[in-house]
């Protein structure tokens, strides 16, 4: 607006001093000039007062996404699993079982850790009641996990058949390895005899 401001300036003085290069404005073109100059000015007070709006209105438009955005996180707490929704609708389902730690964060927050990863539930409004639960879960998982003792289970090797341990006694005899008696004693042996 205040280059216009010079230019206007200038355009009076022309009209009001006889014009340029030894034109002189009659009276008709004189109202031309101030009546333009006058549409001009309106039209750029519009554009600059449009300016001021833009701005507001981005404002406004990102509040309303953020507040969309903090009241779409929900949490539901149950003794076998944490579910709820955190940005965008995405939905999550964690069974207790596979939780390995719980933390509190920034905007009123709980952080999920798994061994796939970290979630994060954001402006949860009881976010420390929660905390508190799901830290009483895991450790009350724990400690059903470690009161029975572990059952370890060795799956048997396949047995060695009475005719193959025989078979692998006659090479030996062969070879010269072991002697007649040594064979028969093993053979009765297997046998059962």
């Amino acid at each position: 607006s205040d280059n216009w401001e010079g230019h206007w300036e200038h355009i009076d003085a022309l009209c009001h001093h006889g014009g340029c290069e030894g034109h002189q404005m009659n009276e008709s073109e004189s109202k031309y000039l101030k009546i333009e100059k006058s549409r001009n000015k309106t039209s750029m007070d519009v554009y600059s007062g449009m300016l001021s709006i833009i701005p507001l209105a981005a404002i406004v438009i990102l509040t309303l996404i953020v507040y969309w955005l903090l009241n779409s996180y929900t949490l539901t707490v149950t003794d076998k699993r944490i579910y709820g929704c955190i940005a965008f609708g995405k939905r999550v389902d964690l069974p207790i079982d596979s939780i390995s730690a719980v933390g509190t964060g920034s905007l009123r927050g709980i952080k999920i850790s798994t061994s796939s990863g970290c979630i994060n539930f954001i402006a949860i409004k009881n976010c420390n009641e929660i905390h508190k639960e799901i830290g009483y879960l895991i450790v009350e998982r724990q400690k059903t996990n470690t009161s029975a003792p572990a059952t370890i289970t060795i799956a048997p090797t396949q047995a060695v058949s009475n005719a193959d341990e025989l078979k692998k006694f006659k090479e030996l005899l062969d070879a010269g390895i072991i002697t007649q008696e040594e064979f028969d004693a093993k053979k009765k042996q297997l046998l059962g005899l």
